[in-house]
């Protein structure tokens, strides 16, 4: 059984990456506002590693075989 073979174009890749970055730095603004209101500064860590998986989840979710 062979696996699949995904051809993405570079700007999709770059559009992916960029995409990612962006929500994870606009999570992370709200999170640490959020979490400045509210002393929660352990929890932290496991709602951005929550929101990292669920990023990824999306970006994974959009990929197609070629």
């Amino acid at each position: 059984m062979r696996l699949p073979i995904y051809r993405v174009a570079t700007g999709f890749i770059a559009r992916g990456i960029s995409a990612a970055f962006a929500a994870g730095l606009a999570a992370a603004v709200l999170l640490s506002i959020s979490a400045s209101f509210a002393d929660i500064d352990f929890l932290f860590l496991f709602l951005m590693a929550g929101v990292g998986y669920d990023i990824e989840e999306v970006v994974a979710a959009n990929r197609g075989a070629a």
